[in-house]
């Protein structure tokens, strides 16, 4: 623990650390009666379900220390009142009893004694009479002693109010008083005080054990008088160790599993919130702020506010609603005009709290079950026929009898049940929203949509001619802008693509003008919570932007009686900025962002602060700050500055709310820029340069046959569209909540800049500061007022230019390297790697030297080239993005050095695991499992010595990707299981991994499938990557990945390439420092990669804290690159990015220039470890103290400052590496393992084998370890079906994943998430028990992302499926009866019959395969994204007749009884089918759909 306390201090004081950047999940749950009566079987539910969710929380190195477990339920007063006697008192009244449950510090007794005082007197102040303390029996043994060692002393203050008082009354009293308390204590700075719960109605027992400890720490929890209506019960997996007993849940009204990606812009509206807050009912409001306490998690304070918002009168149901909403905005075929209308007039009170969230929440009145508006977090529910309601996580967390279970199901995006505790009445989703949109029709009038008064017509320019190429250079425009920016932005409607990374240098190291917008790096999602696709899933996202709001979140009797505007986008044109400014003209103030050249630049912005105050003081609503008036004596404001000094000054003074913040500026032109400026407060943006520069390509008749007014709408199309992708990336879906919530890192902004102007945001490096951004400026006005701009600065950031920005890889030094492998010349490759060294600096390591220690040592005694080259890898490159013969030689070469090479997304021929006739492998090492699944078998993946989980990219992080058809060959169909040209989707997200839990199943099921290979974790270097490295590395990973944000890729949009994530030297010293704090270092093998050249990037990132090192663009230049960027194109000139056979010709790489190039770079590093004096890379690991900062970049910077990276976090007894290809155990699959104990016995005699077992929950992934065990024992020569698993109960998580053609499972029962995730042939089928009676088409079987990546194999379940059945299916046949939203999501091939009702966005993405959906109502067309598909009824007889053999074979199956219904009568019922089908797809089928010319269903 000390050791723990001394290093976190450590690296925070050197901004290494930042606590707020921890992440957790969970498992969550629900218990209530539904008769309105307090029971004991509730409560021992809610233990029971925490002992079934104990594979969803982390367990600590001492193996009794958890995360935190939980459980919040109703006061039992029978109890109670025996503890007020035995402290002497005798409760005679009708006043209720209280109860405070409070953590106090354990060893400061003078804390303790104050804190018990600060609790009587506040109790005392607000009449309450005190019972008494009591010291909670716990039971200690049952902890860890990391948890011990922690533990608070845990007491309850038992009293009653002296008066009698409504009960929401009395509760209101006592929130006021906890508030007040916790103000005291901290004002006191009391450390470690805590009250879980304070409450007539409610106790929470929590704290840092083990889930099924519970009761077993808290005897109390034993009692039968422990009764109650409701259990919302909690089991938290940390990416921190660190035991914190507080952060356990529930808190005091709810659980939350989940992620508030917008939580940064929540706080900062939330102290804009609390200036209108007023209510009648609470003493005094001053109180209550802030709402959000200081320094709180996400989930605290989520639970802080919908406290808040229940004590003022608002029911949890509602509370839900206006902070979780549903995805409204673009659902009105299948949302009602009154829930319309209810989300439009509560997203007019506050901005959503977004991201990913299942929540179980109760005022003691009401308890509700709900997820967030994309349903990323499961939730099942089951309703008995003895009134018990249970939800959680996963279905079976309480064994209920079958013939006791009336309904099944589960909750989809943006749902909720609810309960009303006092009737036992269960209100589903449809029925709670029509309940609660009755009361707020009459709001709905206020809200003005301003897009039919605010259209883009007459559009014009203001500036041409010599005065806008004068703007247009101070503004950092160049040629290459606008021919490779702006340009594809109209002509195309969407952002410009590149390739191959980045390697420009850093904003801050730059030579050349950059723009502050290159300062701030994009955040995005990764492993906690997912990104979202904003094309396919675009109907979850808007962009609506709000003028104004409803006004005081507390009382809604007294909002306010203004309109309020909203429009569809922040984009203005100018025409519109002229109509904006006509309809509020006597509300609006411009306000000037520009400065005297010969004045100073900060004072210009503290002014332009001060007159923004000062214009909402007096009244304007309506500010725009325009930077139009730039002239020879006035320069520009960087509006991001002003921007942000603004915004932050009017959240301070909290008058932000009575202002929109509106921008007419010449920065604007890349999507980064938009994202910038809404991030750091913009309500709206009118980009009038850009709009004037398209104005003058237009007049040159560049745009083809495209008028202006077109022009600028495709520019304002490909703006909106990149704000969504920049914001999906961070899993983000409302604009309102990403604005003014800094999501970035600054890279090389000076700490003290971003403290004034963008408080919350991160800088770890430090930069430049005002000053230096002045010296800037005024030398760039300079130079435009001394001489007429004649022609823009040629550019060079996206491509290498003579006078343009620097490059790393230039043309002499890629004809360096190629002489060098060519020849195999090590003086050659000297030649390159010193021209390397010697550029100016690009990256930040260009900034440090070695420092020297000891006396330089012989190279004989440095460890040998051999040992040093297996660390080496060639990156992670699909056979797709590269040729067959560049993927298959680099696989070659790094065999033969024992390095690594990767399959990258692509799948492989099976035919390259067998060795070539003289000796050599091309098999990959490492076999990649990426969001695709493309080619993701049982063979594949035991094709290998390590499996690599990509989670991000290091050039477009967040994003997904694309194959166009022109380049799925017949060779890439085969290896991706789809049909050649036919265009292949990677979606953003992995739509198995949405929180670190997900991850650590996904981790599970792959130790399962190949338990020989070492499991790692593919990461990119951004904020907070280090708790994001913890939580993999409790999730069981071997090896963890740090990308860095400029390495090379196919195919990215040039922002992401050159605006996301951070460099690998940031991610992977936090990485290291974060591990080693939290003891895991050495229990996971640390590999970076991005940009990786010689052998002193090698030894840098090692003494960084990385073991093995990956170079894929440099290996690729070994092979023949020429970095032509052309990749996306298909026209690669060298034959290494081309899947063109003539261009594949001119392919000149060969194993032994991959072989020069990587024995090269371990001399050097050899001869490196022999000057300073190290005989091995091991002793030099994590070894910061080596190196030293030698040059502080340039002299305009305050301070640039690389300290952070180099603090040294103490390992204590632990190594500061991992071993030699560490291999960490997950626990034993106890299904597979008994069954092939058995059988690997019998499966000699070659008879089919037959096991019935009964299972529950936790029993997870059966079926994966069989499918190993008989392949690698047996091989693939058994018939289908051969080895048949009869199940009974149910199954936990990814039933059947990976499942081999020799394996059946029929199970009997139900399923959760995952079922037949990567099918290789196995057969699935799930039917309710036999003593169900419910009807299976309107009850949820199996759980959500169904059938994800399956090549081939059945999967039959009578009954739904959740979200996302059968995403990236490309060979499964399946048939269910129902299915959430995304059904067939980037569906490549197989065939899918759902007979019952889909969800939202049916067949997004889809490219392959074949649909039925049975739609007696017809209403499919209300569901389907039309994008890619086209649907009709079955028409032609082959067809017919295909669907009748899947629904026979289904029947079969599983005795269905809606099966049974269809084929009785099928000649009719064939006629309510719908069969989709990709639009890709119609000329490609072998047997057409319709023999008629035109399909009228299109997309």
């Amino acid at each position: 623990m000390r050791l723990y306390l001394k290093n976190k201090k450590l690296l925070e004081k050197n901004n290494s650390y930042d606590s707020s950047l921890e992440h957790d999940a969970c498992g969550v749950g629900l218990i209530t009666s539904l008769d309105g009566k307090k029971r004991r079987d509730v409560v021992e539910y809610g233990i029971e379900s925490l002992k079934a969710v104990w594979h969803r929380g982390a367990i600590d190195a001492d193996g009794k220390s958890g995360d935190g477990a939980g459980i919040c339920i109703e006061i039992p007063k029978e109890f109670f009142l025996e503890k007020i006697k035995d402290t002497g008192h005798q409760h005679t009244d009708t006043n209720e009893i209280c109860v405070g449950m409070i953590f106090l510090p354990k060893t400061e007794y003078s804390d303790q004694e104050k804190s018990k005082t600060i609790v009587e007197q506040v109790l005392i102040e607000n009449d309450f009479y005190i019972y008494g303390w009591r010291q909670v029996p716990v039971n200690p043994n049952v902890l860890g002693s990391t948890a011990e060692s922690n533990r608070p002393e845990i007491t309850q203050v038992i009293f009653k109010n002296n008066k009698s008082m409504e009960r929401n009354d009395l509760e209101r009293l006592l929130f006021e008083s906890r508030k007040k308390i916790l103000k005291i204590t901290r004002s006191q700075q009391i450390n470690d005080f805590y009250i879980c719960s304070l409450s007539s109605r409610s106790i929470i027992y929590k704290g840092m054990f083990l889930a099924e400890a519970l009761s077993d720490f808290y005897p109390d929890l034993k009692d039968k008088r422990f009764i109650s209506r409701f259990a919302i019960f909690h089991q938290r997996f940390s990416t921190n160790t660190f035991p914190s007993w507080k952060l356990a849940q529930p808190f005091r009204c709810l659980a939350h599993n989940g992620e508030i990606n917008t939580l940064k812009g929540n706080i900062n509206w939330m102290k804009i919130h609390e200036q209108d807050m007023s209510s009648n009912l609470f003493k005094n409001v001053e109180d209550l702020k802030p709402v959000i306490t200081p320094g709180n998690s996400d989930s605290a304070a989520l639970d802080n506010v919908f406290e808040l918002l229940i004590h003022s009168g608002k029911t949890v149901p509602l509370i839900k609603l206006m902070m979780m909403p549903d995805a409204w905005s673009k659902r009105n075929k299948i949302l009602p005009k009154s829930h319309q209308q209810l989300f439009d007039v509560l997203n007019s009170t506050i901005e959503p709290w977004d991201g990913p969230a299942a929540i179980c929440a109760t005022d003691s009145k009401w308890a509700i079950a709900a997820t967030d508006r994309n349903g990323l977090r499961p939730l099942r529910y089951s309703i008995t026929s003895d009134n018990i309601f249970c939800a959680g996580s996963e279905t079976g967390m309480v064994e209920i009898p079958e013939n006791k279970i009336i309904s099944k199901g589960r909750l989809g995006p943006g749902q909720l049940i609810a309960v009303n505790l006092k009737k036992g009445k269960i209100y589903k989703d449809r029925e709670i929203k029509d309940y609660l949109s009755k009361d707020y029709k009459k709001f709905h009038k206020q809200i003005i949509h301003l897009d039919k008064k605010i259209t883009t017509e007459k559009e014009f320019f203001n500036f041409t001619d010599e005065d806008l190429r004068k703007r247009q250079y101070l503004s950092g425009y160049s040629i290459e802008d606008l021919e490779l920016i702006l340009h594809p932005m109209v002509e195309d409607a969407k952002e410009a693509t590149g390739s191959m990374g980045d390697d420009t240098p850093v904003a801050v190291l730059s030579n050349h003008y950059r723009p502050i917008s290159h300062y701030f790096r994009q955040n995005f999602s990764q492993v906690t919570n997912p990104p979202i696709d904003s094309l396919r899933e675009n109907n979850v996202m808007s962009l609506k932007t709000r003028f104004g709001n409803l006004g005081n979140i507390l009382d809604f009797e007294n909002l306010t009686k203004e309109n309020i505007y909203v429009l569809d986008s922040p984009i203005l044109s100018n025409s519109q900025l002229k109509k904006f400014k006509n309809i509020f003209s006597d509300k609006v103030r411009v306000i000037d962002c520009t400065f005297d050249i010969k004045g100073n630049l900060k004072t210009r912005i503290e002014e332009i602060r001060d007159e923004a105050e000062v214009a909402v003081r007096e009244g304007a609503n309506h500010l725009i700050l325009s930077d139009q008036n730039i002239s020879e004596d006035r320069a520009v404001v960087p509006m991001i500055l002003a921007v942000g000094a603004v915004h932050s000054n009017l959240v301070k003074l909290c008058i932000r709310g009575y202002a929109s913040i509106n921008v007419q500026t010449s920065e604007a032109m890349d999507t980064h820029s938009f994202a910038v400026l809404i991030g750091v407060g913009a309500t709206t943006i009118n980009p009038y340069l850009a709009i004037d520069s398209i104005r003058q390509r237009y007049e040159k008749e560049l745009f083809g046959k495209l008028d202006f007014e077109s022009c600028v709408l495709r520019f304002k199309r490909s703006i909106n569209a990149g704000l969504l992708k920049i914001m999906s990336k961070m899993g983000i879906s409302v604009l309102s909540s990403y604005r003014g919530g800094c999501n970035f890192e600054a890279v090389g902004l000076s700490r003290g800049l971003v403290a004034d102007y963008f408080p919350g945001m991160i800088s770890r490096i430090s930069g430049i500061g005002v000053y230096g951004i002045e010296k800037k400026i005024k030398e760039l006005h300079s130079k435009a007022y001394q001489k007429n701009v004649v022609v823009l600065p040629i550019g060079g950031l996206y491509k290498y230019r003579k006078t343009g920005e620097d490059h790393q890889f230039q043309g002499n030094l890629i004809h360096l390297l190629q002489t060098s492998v060519g020849k195999k010349s090590y003086e050659i490759f000297k030649k390159y790697s010193d021209g390397i060294n010697n550029l100016n600096p690009t990256n930040l390591r260009d900034l440090l030297e070695f420092r020297k220690i000891k006396e330089p040592i012989n190279i004989k005694d440095v460890e040998s080239i051999e040992k040093i080259t297996p660390r080496f890898g060639s990156g992670s490159m699909s056979h797709g993005a590269l040729s067959s013969e560049a993927h298959e030689t680099l696989a070659i070469g790094m065999n033969r050095i024992k390095g690594a090479s990767c399959s990258g997304e692509g799948g492989e021929d099976e035919k390259r695991s067998k060795l070539l006739e003289n000796g050599d492998s091309a098999n990959s090492k490492v076999k990649q499992v990426a969001s695709a699944r493309f080619g993701v078998t049982v063979k594949y993946l035991n094709n290998c010595k390590e499996i690599e989980i990509k989670i991000a990219q290091g050039a477009k992080p967040g994003e997904g990707g694309q194959l166009p058809g022109f380049k799925v060959t017949k060779e890439i169909a085969n290896l991706r299981y789809s049909t050649p040209g036919v265009t292949l989707i990677s979606p953003p997200p992995h739509h198995d991994i949405y929180s670190i839990e997900d991850l650590a199943q996904l981790i599970y099921d792959l130790k399962q499938v190949n338990p020989h290979a070492r499991v790692g974790v593919k990461l990119v270097a951004a904020t907070g990557i280090g708790t994001i490295a913890a939580g993999v590395a409790k999730a069981k990973a071997d090896v963890i990945l740090i990308s860095g944000h400029s390495g090379g890729t196919g195919a990215s949009p040039q922002t992401s390439v050159k605006y996301a994530g951070v460099p690998w030297e940031m991610g992977l010293t936090e990485a290291n420092q974060i591990l080693t704090l939290n003891k895991l270092r050495h229990k996971v093998t640390l590999r970076t990669d991005g940009g990786i050249k010689t052998g002193r990037d090698v030894v840098i990132a090692a003494m960084m804290g990385a073991e093995e090192f990956g170079m894929g663009t440099s290996s690729l230049i070994a092979m023949g690159c020429i970095m032509v960027r052309q990749c996306h194109s298909n026209t690669c000139p060298v034959g290494v990015c081309s899947q063109d056979k003539k261009l594949r010709e001119k392919f000149t790489g060969t194993p032994e220039k991959v072989v020069n190039f990587f024995t090269f770079v371990a001399m050097e590093v050899r001869e490196i470890l022999a000057s300073l004096g190290f005989k091995s890379l091991n002793e030099i690991i994590g070894r910061t103290d080596l190196l030293h900062q030698v040059s502080r970049g340039s002299p305009n910077l305050d301070d640039l400052d690389l300290n952070p990276l180099l603090v040294q976090a103490d390992p204590g007894e632990n190594k500061r590496h991992s071993k030699n290809d560490l291999i960490n155990l997950v626990p034993d699959n106890s299904v597979d393992e008994k069954v092939w104990k058995d059988a690997k016995i019998k499966i000699k005699e070659k008879n089919n084998l037959f096991y019935n077992m009964k299972v529950k929950n936790t029993d997870r992934a059966i079926g994966t370890k069989l499918s190993h065990y008989i392949l690698k024992n047996c091989g693939d020569n058994f018939t289908e079906n051969f080895l048949n698993l009869n199940l009974n109960g149910s199954a936990g998580q990814s039933l059947g994943a990976f499942l081999s053609k020799s394996i059946k499972i029929k199970l009997s029962g139900d399923a959760n998430d995952y079922v037949g995730k990567g099918l290789s042939g196995g057969t699935i089928v799930v039917s309710p028990s036999k003593d169900n009676k419910f009807k299976t088409n309107q009850n949820t079987i199996i759980g959500n992302t169904v059938l994800y990546g399956a090549t081939s194999g059945k999967l039959f379940a009578a009954g739904k499926a959740g979200e996302r059945f059968a995403v990236r299916n490309s060979g499964g046949i399946s048939v269910i009866e129902g299915c959430d939203a995304n059904g067939c999501e980037y569906m490549t091939g197989g065939e899918v019959v759902i007979l019952g009702k889909i969800g939202d966005n049916f067949a997004a993405g889809m490219t392959g395969g074949i649909a039925f959906i049975y739609d007696p109502e017809n209403t499919f067309e209300n569901y389907v994204n039309p994008a890619s598909v086209v649907w009709q009824k079955p028409e032609t007889k082959y067809w017919k007749d295909r669907l009748k053999v899947l629904v026979e074979e289904y029947n079969s199956e599983t005795k269905s009884k809606v099966s049974e219904s269809i084929l009785k009568n099928f000649t009719k019922e064939v006629e309510n089918f719908k069969q989709v089908c990709p639009i890709e797809m119609l000329n490609k089928l072998e047997n057409p759909i319709t023999l008629k010319k035109k399909i009228l269903q299109t997309g």
